[in-house]
């Protein structure tokens, strides 16, 4: 593993952090089902997130080398962000399974003939 300080360290978890949390962000908006959180409104959120994962660790890296105690409660934030999202993703999961929502189809979508 490359040291605690390292650019890649940081950047590898910035990108996990916003995958868990892009992760998150598609339980409740890929159905669509959600009139106040459409698809479109979900995908430009995760691409958000993305870039922001991608464009944080140059800005983290440039101005914590010199104050360790800083990068260490980036990390702190880092790691609970993946930590809850991984949780919260997990006892969704769960939840539609217990009560039969995991694969739920709209009655549009339904209606629709499959071969077209």
């Amino acid at each position: 593993m490359p040291k605690g300080n390292s650019f890649i360290k940081k950047l590898i978890t910035s990108i996990v952090a916003a995958l868990t949390t892009i992760a998150l962000l598609l339980v409740p908006g890929n159905s669509g089902t959600i009139p106040w959180f459409p698809p479109v409104i979900v995908f430009s959120l995760a691409a958000i997130v993305f870039l922001i994962a991608i464009i944080f660790p140059f800005i983290w890296h440039s101005s914590g080398t010199k104050n360790n105690i800083q990068s260490d409660k980036v990390y702190g934030i880092l790691y609970a962000i993946i930590r809850y999202t991984i949780a919260f993703n997990l006892a969704s999961f769960g939840w539609k399974k217990l009560f039969g929502l995991q694969f739920m189809v709209l009655p549009e979508m339904a209606a629709q003939p499959m071969n077209r």
